[in-house]
């Protein structure tokens, strides 16, 4: 992923190593053949030695067969690496930041669908459990027995009940011969939303009682705190977003049987 670079020699490097081993037969000399770059020049501009020019970043790119986005962003990085003015040097920092605070979210990342608008936001991640019950839904045994329900999470009958009707409302579930069926699954709020940081408190607050419930064979917990840069920062997060996308796979292609809940957080401690 090109966004979690602040630096257009630190990508083309990795990527080159990363072609190498995916395709045994790619070279760096065919790439300057293909972007009409002199091999040896190229080798020069990697080591930094010599300088690329923005037409020879996009031949590049082409050759490379980046999208539109992902050309944009290399070019500019390019000219930020080079740039002498700082005050330019600043506007160019600004834009890159806002272009990876876009595509390093999750949502630009993996193929999630977005809730409805603000009331139906509010109704549903209002109360954690309604999402929790929601998945457990798309179990076989609870399909056709909500009072497990009530008994695994440790719930009243009231309790689940109104989060049935809750869920019936919203048309994400229906209940019809003798046990209910998921109609829509896959959400995923975005940062934009008012309701974003409400509802991962409350899901951390409910995750955290259930942890301290479970005995140490149950679960799995992992702290770090940690001194790094901006860019190590980037790349742990394009990191998790890979995982995240194989997770995906992983989750797509296994059975349902019971609930699993993922958390992490990277954030600064200091600005």
């Amino acid at each position: 992923m090109i966004y979690k670079y602040l630096n257009h020699l630190d990508f083309l490097r990795d990527t080159l190593k990363e072609r190498k081993l995916k395709y045994p037969s790619f070279t760096q000399a065919k790439l300057a053949k293909e972007a009409e770059i002199q091999p040896t020049y190229l080798s020069n501009c990697l080591k930094a030695r010599a300088n690329l020019s923005s037409d020879q970043c996009f031949s590049l790119a082409e050759a490379l067969k980046l999208d539109d986005n992902e050309t944009d962003y290399l070019i500019l990085l390019r000219e930020k690496d080079h740039c002498t003015k700082e005050s330019r040097r600043e506007k160019l920092l600004s834009q890159i930041e806002s272009i990876r605070r876009i595509h390093l979210r999750t949502e630009k990342n993996l193929d999630l669908k977005k809730p409805s608008g603000p009331a139906y936001q509010m109704e549903y991640y209002s109360d954690p459990l309604n999402k929790i019950v929601h998945v457990l839904l798309g179990i076989p045994e609870y399909q056709k027995d909500p009072k497990k329900i009530g008994q695994d999470l440790q719930l009243s009958g009231k309790k689940v009940q109104s989060i049935l009707a809750t869920l019936e409302k919203l048309e994400l579930v229906e209940f019809t011969k003798g046990s209910y069926r998921v109609l829509q699954k896959g959400f995923h709020l975005d940062n934009q939303s008012p309701m974003t940081w409400a509802h991962q408190s409350l899901i951390r607050m409910r995750s955290i009682h259930r942890l301290s419930e479970l005995d140490e064979d149950e679960k799995y917990s992992f702290s770090a705190t940690l001194s790094a840069s901006p860019e190590a920062k980037a790349q742990i997060q394009a990191e998790f977003i890979k995982f995240l996308k194989k997770a995906k796979e992983v989750v797509s292609s296994a059975p349902a049987k019971t609930v699993y809940q993922i958390n992490f957080d990277l954030f600064n401690w200091t600005p």
